[in-house]
Parts: C-alpha cells; sequence; structure tokens
C-alpha cells in the first residue's frame, strides 16, 4: 500500500510547487470497460466558506448544500491536483491539495483551473487568482476560457479570442472561435466552419477534415517542451476523434470530451461515463452514476454528481 501513496504524495508536492511532476514509479493498467460506483456515504456538511474535504473514493464533499440540478448548470473544471466548481448564484469552490482560494464571495458563470493559478467569468467579466499571467483583457462579454500552466486565453460573444501570459500562444489573427481548449503546448479552437485550429509552442496539428463541435487537449506535464502531447474532439456527428500521441480512442458517441496524460474520458449521448487509456493503477475509477461537466487535467479526471458533488478519478487529489 506504501508504494501506491508514495508516488501521488510527490507528484503533489512537485505540481504545488510549480515543478515538474515525477512519472509514475508503478505501470498503469488499461481502464476496464466497467466503472464502479462512488461511495454512497453523504458527503460531510462544510461552513460556507471552507474549502472542500477530500476523500479516496473519488468523491469530494461539497462545501455546502447543492441544489436540485435542474435549478443550475454547474461546471467542473480539474487542474494538477485541485479542482474549482463555478455555480451561477454561489460563489466559486475550490479543493485538492494545490488548491488556490478564490476571491471571497466570488461568483462565476465559468472557470478555468491551471497548475498554479485559475481565472473565472463573472457576468462577461475576467477574474485570475493564483500565480496567474498578467495582462487579463478588461471585456465585458467573455463567454468561455482555457489555460495552460503559463498562459491563459478568453473568448468573447463575438467570437475573437484573445490570449495572455505566453506570446506563442498569441492565436491566428483572423480566427473566429466557437469554442477552445488549451493545454500547455498548445492552444485549439473550433473556428466558424467547426474546423479545428491549434497554435502555440509544439501544437498537434489536428486532421485538415476535422468538423468538430467539442475539444479537449492534453500535454504530458513532467516534459511539456518534448513529452507527448494530443487532442480530441467530438465531431459534429458526435463521433470522438484523437489525434497526435492519443492514448486510442472510443467507438461511443459522445456529448463530452475531456483529455489527461495517458488516457482520455467521454460522456455518452446516455450519460454515463467512459474512460480509455492507461488510468493510474492506485486511483479510484469513474462513477456509475450519470454525471455532468465532464473534466480532466494531469492523471486526473472528474464530473459533477447530481447533487453537485465533485466525483474524482485517476490520481487522488
Amino acid at each position: 500500500m506504501r508504494a501506491k501513496t508514495i508516488v501521488p504524495c510527490l507528484a503533489l508536492i512537485a505540481a504545488c510547487a510549480g515543478g515538474a511532476a515525477p512519472t509514475h514509479d508503478t505501470p498503469p493498467e488499461e481502464q476496464p470497460p466497467a466503472s464502479s460506483p462512488a461511495a454512497d456515504a453523504a458527503p460531510p456538511a462544510h461552513a460556507p466558506d471552507a474549502a472542500p474535504a477530500a476523500t479516496y473514493d473519488g468523491r469530494m464533499a461539497a462545501a455546502d448544500a447543492a441544489p436540485a440540478p435542474a435549478a443550475r448548470a454547474a461546471q467542473l473544471s480539474v487542474g494538477p491536483f485541485w479542482w474549482c466548481v463555478a455555480e451561477p448564484g454561489r460563489p466559486v469552490r475550490c479543493g485538492g491539495g494545490c488548491a488556490r482560494q478564490p476571491p471571497a464571495g466570488l461568483t462565476a458563470q465559468a472557470v478555468a483551473v491551471a497548475r498554479g493559478f485559475a481565472c473565472a467569468i463573472s457576468n462577461g467579466t475576467v477574474t485570475c487568482w493564483g500565480n496567474a499571467p498578467t495582462g487579463a483583457p478588461k471585456i465585458t462579454d467573455a463567454v468561455e476560457l482555457a489555460v495552460g500552466d503559463a498562459h491563459a486565453c478568453v473568448r468573447n460573444a463575438a467570437g475573437a479570442v484573445t490570449c495572455w501570459g505566453a506570446p506563442e500562444h498569441k492565436p491566428p489573427a483572423d480566427l473566429q472561435a466557437r469554442a477552445m481548449a488549451a493545454t500547455t503546448a498548445m492552444t485549439c479552437a473550433i473556428a466558424a466552419d467547426d474546423g479545428v485550429r491549434c497554435w502555440g509552442p509544439r501544437p498537434a496539428m489536428p486532421p485538415a477534415d476535422l468538423k468538430a463541435r467539442r475539444l479537449a487537449l492534453a500535454t504530458q506535464l513532467s516534459d511539456a517542451r518534448g513529452g507527448r502531447r494530443y487532442g480530441c474532439a467530438i465531431t459534429t456527428g458526435d463521433d470522438v476523434r484523437c489525434w497526435g500521441d492519443a492514448p486510442g480512442t472510443t467507438a461511443m458517441k459522445a456529448r463530452e470530451i475531456a483529455a489527461a496524460e495517458g488516457f482520455a474520458c467521454a460522456t455518452g449521448l446516455d450519460g454515463a461515463v467512459a474512460c480509455w487509456g492507461a488510468l493510474p493503477r492506485f486511483g479510484p475509477r469513474p462513477p456509475a452514476d450519470k454525471p455532468t461537466s465532464l473534466s480532466a487535467s494531469f492523471r486526473s479526471a472528474g464530473a459533477l454528481l447530481g447533487d453537485g458533488t465533485p466525483s474524482l478519478w485517476g490520481d487522488p487529489q
């Protein structure tokens, strides 16, 4: 048991410190087709401003009571060893071993978590915290965020994309985007014609004939400049298509997609989550529930359960 816990602990220290995370000491295993259910125990109550506490059954305890799923649309963003949830009308809540707490009382419609910082959209404006890159645009119509280790990008309501923090992530001048995703080595966007365009210091270029409606990207965090990087997309026909150093693909029709180091996950049209590639051996597995807001980063992935509780799998958070 000791050998299984020492690797995530060392990786946690390195990731929180901003350094490169070590690779696995034990080989990963292939993700089995069946997923194990999350624990049935109800999450403990917390004070409204307290960070949610982690448990190792794949479920994180909520900071406060969550509303019925139909009442609000919440969004989860998983970063290396921490995560945040944006839920309209409620303060952003973050947890995990490397959590950087947001400004007190910040409410947001979207959030994006990187290794040492996070950014959120609150009523069309961008707010970042932690060790965030400087230069966020002063706009009032932001609709989407994407972040890497040292840069962030925002898309406005008209489709214009602005990136800051790393000059090599400057987007094409003629880009009008419908969706986007970012990682350390590259940023990609779905253009107005549904084609995918990528840029950055080491982009994995997508197939020229790809037409997509959702994107997910991943870079090996321990070696961002020379490591593996890949992307996956949900096509306009709801198929999953991956490129670069991808861990394979799946034949399922999907509505959400997420990419991590060594594995990827998708939410099927029936709401069930399936993963492929190599999940860390010592971590939990996707829940048997039908969660929403799928997200992944580094060697972890997660989604929101029906009560608003984040359920995480892969490396412990």
